[in-house]
């Protein structure tokens, strides 16, 4: 047996025999991390989000960074470019070849231009979040995102949250 059909059952198998897991394998692409998250010594509390100076990232001065659990019990990463006096919190879920670094110019642009804040996270996998993705995941992390926006940066979402996929997103 070759071609697609032995493809997938050489996935089905390599995954357990889970159909999840096979989804996941065709559905899942994470690129190395193009950013780093450190502790800032300052203030243990807090992490600082730096994108990787080959991709030439535009400034942005306000950008905060954390690390959210989801119901899975998976650990994510969550980036806030908070803009002055912004009306309106935009969680982007970005797609499925990409992470937060790559993202930070198109993050900057639409925080800039639409004068709005911009949520941006990595799935479960992705980026400096560890183990594999899978459909399940993704639900899980937008809610611990939606959680974490409602938490602490915009209390009404009925009124001021936009969520925003691109892709799988």
């Amino acid at each position: 047996m070759g071609g697609v059909p032995g493809t997938l059952l050489c996935f089905w198998c390599k995954g357990g025999c889970s159909t999840a897991k096979v989804a996941g394998a065709l559905t899942f692409f994470p690129p190395e991390p193009h950013y780093t998250l450190q502790k800032d010594p300052n203030n243990p509390e807090r992490l600082i989000f730096r994108v990787h100076e080959d991709l030439q990232p535009l400034p942005f001065d306000n950008v905060e960074a954390q690390i959210v659990t989801t119901r899975r019990r998976k650990n994510i990463p969550v980036v806030l470019y908070r803009y002055r006096n912004a009306k309106y919190t935009l969680i982007f879920s970005h797609g499925n070849a990409t992470d937060l670094g790559a993202m930070h110019d198109r993050f900057v642009g639409l925080a800039m231009s639409l004068q709005i804040n911009i949520v941006g996270y990595d799935y479960t996998g992705y980026g400096h979040s560890h183990d594999t993705c899978t459909e399940g995941d993704t639900y899980a992390d937008l809610e611990a995102v939606f959680d974490w926006v409602v938490k602490n940066v915009a209390p009404q979402p009925e009124t001021s949250v936009i969520l925003y996929g691109q892709s799988v997103g």
